[in-house]
């Protein structure tokens, strides 16, 4: 998906959440989470970058408002001109190109998240008032949380009036006829079951054990050991493609 949408930095948005999600089921602690998904992106990215910039805020005092103005000023997106007339566009605040709004949302979701002090449903509001891809960013954060907190941690007025049916207008899966035109999980249990039950297929036989009678275990790897740590394959893989090409 960040391949065709955004792109490199979109591709370090991806890699960066995945790794701090996988990480946050067996780790609580926000930064060290954060610092977990920043080991696998390069510290030069816009993606780091603008991570960085939502934490030098917060430490330096700054209120989440004009945090939020410093990092879309640094990082220039262009959902904030989509649909927008000219006269109520900010105008401290730069359009970017289009296709480059993975840095800006990324250090909003990141700014949300530390400006809320872990209350689920001030971090979401604070994540959708700062507007952008204002859809993208409270739902990353929601998840980040959900996985922390679990089910039973979530408030109450956040479940209960959602509930655990899926509805949308993006997808239609009523029956024409006789047969289903597309097999869309209608709830959000019967869609979580059908990833457990692909997990151990594509996690592998090393990391998760498909035989366990009543389900299955996940080998982690210790705390201190999920960073990513860069290693040589051999020594050649520090050659350029050029080098490779006239050996």
């Amino acid at each position: 998906d960040g391949c065709v949408d955004h792109s490199h930095e979109g591709l370090y948005g991806e890699i960066f959440f995945a790794a701090l999600q996988s990480a946050a089921f067996i780790i609580s602690d926000k930064y060290e989470l954060i610092n977990i998904g920043l080991s696998y992106i390069p510290a030069d990215s816009a993606v780091a970058k603008a991570v960085r910039t939502a934490i030098n805020c917060y430490e330096s005092g700054l209120d989440w408002k004009t945090a939020r103005k410093r990092i879309l000023q640094e990082y220039p997106g262009s959902f904030g001109a989509l649909g927008t007339r000219k006269e109520d566009m900010e105008e401290d605040i730069p359009v970017g190109k289009i296709g480059w709004d993975a840095p800006s949302n990324i250090g909003l979701t990141i700014m949300s998240w530390i400006y809320g002090a872990d209350d689920f449903g001030e971090c979401l509001c604070i994540a959708a008032r700062c507007g952008e891809d204002a859809d993208c960013t409270a739902a990353t954060l929601g998840a980040i949380m959900g996985i922390i907190m679990g089910m039973d941690g979530l408030p109450e007025n956040w479940i209960k009036p959602i509930g655990d049916g899926i509805s949308t207008i993006c997808i239609n899966n009523r029956e024409h006829g006789s047969r289903m035109v597309m097999s869309v999980p209608r709830t959000v249990t019967e869609l979580t079951d059908r990833v457990l039950r692909l997990t151990p297929s594509f996690l592998g036989r090393q990391w998760c054990d498909i035989l366990n009678p009543g389900g299955y275990c996940i080998d982690t790897l210790e705390p201190q050991n999920m960073k990513n740590h860069a290693e040589y394959i051999s020594y050649w893989e520090k050659d350029s493609f050029e080098k490779k090409l006239q050996r």
